[in-house]
């Protein structure tokens, strides 16, 4: 199929790609693992971050996104003491990771927030 064009989209390039993947997985008589059910950094040392809101801002979050959904404007302005950084890892990496960073740089903002 790929040389009876000359240009393709992406749509149509992973198209061929996906189909071409999972019509192997359906004939492969193995059982392959699902990788969403493997736990954080088990395989492969990785840290997600994501920012995390707790006290008033989490309504204020709310509101505003309500706002959003009702394309209305929205002022949405989280006071940064409830704000946190928040990451994802195996519990004992991030558990070296905290107080690495306490240690490297106490008192900066990124450690205080960790």
């Amino acid at each position: 199929m790929r040389g009876s064009r000359k240009k393709w989209t992406c749509g149509e390039e992973f198209t061929v790609l996906a189909e071409g993947y999972l019509n192997r997985y359906r004939r492969s008589k193995q059982k392959q693992s699902n990788r969403g059910d493997d736990i954080m950094g088990e395989f492969l040392n990785v840290f997600v971050a994501t920012g995390v809101l707790v006290g008033e801002s989490i309504d204020t979050y709310i509101e505003a996104s309500k706002q959003y959904e009702r394309a209305e404007p929205s002022d949405f302005a989280p006071d940064f003491d409830d704000f946190y950084f928040g990451y994802w890892g195996n519990e004992q990496e991030l558990i070296e990771m905290r107080n690495g960073l306490r240690n490297s740089y106490p008192g900066r903002l990124s450690t205080d927030k960790f």
